[in-house]
Order: structure tokens, then sequence, then C-alpha cells
């Protein structure tokens, strides 16, 4: 039996990490958030989500991660 392909299953192409790691890295500087943190890999696996969910637009990217990550720290009290 085959298993449901999806999209999200394909690796990411060096053009789509080049998107993801700006969007990622502006964000890290703008947010301060150290390289060695578990919020880095919160950020990024959160930038990842949304790029494979079809969100490719750098800018759009770069506002959806902003606002949920402004919302998940609102709620747990961190930034």
């Amino acid at each position: 039996m085959k298993t449901p392909y999806s999209i999200r299953d394909e690796p990411l192409s060096s053009t789509d990490l080049s998107v993801c790691y700006r969007v990622l890295s502006g964000i890290r500087a703008e947010y301060q958030i150290d390289h060695a943190s578990g919020q880095y890999e919160l950020l990024a696996a959160m930038v990842i989500e949304y790029y494979r969910r079809g969100v490719r637009d750098e800018q759009s990217l770069r506002d959806i991660v902003r606002r949920s990550w402004d919302a998940k720290n609102a709620i747990g009290g961190q930034r």
C-alpha cells in the first residue's frame, strides 16, 4: 500500500532554503534571539513550516512568522 504523497514531503531546494534563511536571519536579529537557544530552533521550525504550507513570498513569510512569533510570545510571556 502506498503512503499518500504530499508536496510537503519534497526536500527544500537551495532556493527554498535561501528564502527561509533570509527570513530566519532577519527575524532572529530583530528579536535578538541567540543562535544557540531553543527559541532559535523553534523560530527556524516555524519558518520552514509556513514555507512548506505554501507561504513562498519572502515578505509574506516574514510577516506571518512575525505575527505568529508575537502571538506565541504574548501567550507565553517571552520575547
